[in-house]
């Protein structure tokens, strides 16, 4: 029989660990690897992400959530360790299909590197996200002006013919209740056609996904509701 799954959580890797993790990722052909509540310097983590789009590895699960209520440093907050993941998922030899990233407190400017790489990515199919500041999660002027940036860029890419993304998880209630009182209430402030790009953005990011799935497309946001699965 051959391992197909790896689990361990709640540990910290050095150079020699992640080194031999990379080996075994490659060597037992590895399908689903969880280092979830793991720690380890982000010099430590680009090794990791390059062993994983080798051209060796048939992984095609990485979970590394960060457990609700720890107190430890999610393993890619730091700008250098997105900037690798966003570097494994361009890559054209990344066969990842599962994401999970809960919790990782990765950063606006981050998660949209991250987003830059669906237009191209091929494999990639579920992408959990929350926890982490897809967009500027204020209702300032300035960071829904972000927000409506972001979620076109989003909604672009995922109209990517390359994209296979299906699921995709992350905080975005607060906002489309947001999107849904402007709409109803404040048809001539300044917010107002950011609302407007900000309902259309779901609302194609909503198609993607379930045309990926083959499913009939809905109504995400409506100035009457909210709609979706």
């Amino acid at each position: 029989p051959r391992l197909h799954t790896l689990v361990i959580r709640e540990n910290a890797f050095g150079p020699r660990s992640v080194k031999a993790l990379g080996r075994l990722i490659k060597c037992i052909a590895l399908k689903r690897l969880d280092i979830s509540a793991c720690t380890t310097a982000s010099d430590n983590l680009q090794a990791l992400m390059k062993a994983i789009v080798s051209g060796e590895s048939d992984l095609e699960s990485l979970i590394c959530n960060k457990p609700s209520g720890t107190y430890q440093r999610p393993i890619f907050e730091s700008r250098d360790a997105a900037k690798a993941l966003a570097d494994m998922l361009k890559h054209p030899d990344c066969r990842l299909k599962h994401l999970e990233l809960r919790n990782q407190q990765i950063t606006p400017d981050s998660c949209h590197a991250i987003i830059e790489t669906l237009a191209n990515n091929r494999s990639l199919e579920n992408l959990m996200l929350h926890g982490n500041a897809v967009y500027a999660h204020g209702f300032d002027q300035d960071s829904i002006k972000r927000a409506a940036s972001t979620l076109e860029t989003l909604a672009k890419h995922l109209q990517s013919p390359h994209s296979q993304l299906a699921r995709l998880a992350f905080a975005k209630q607060r906002l489309e209740i947001w999107v849904i009182c402007t709409l109803r209430h404040k048809k001539d402030s300044d917010d107002f056609p950011y609302a407007q790009r900000i309902k259309a953005s779901l609302e194609s990011i909503d198609a993607s996904l379930r045309a990926h799935r083959h499913e009939a497309p809905i109504s995400t946001v409506s100035a009457n509701g909210l709609h979706g699965g």
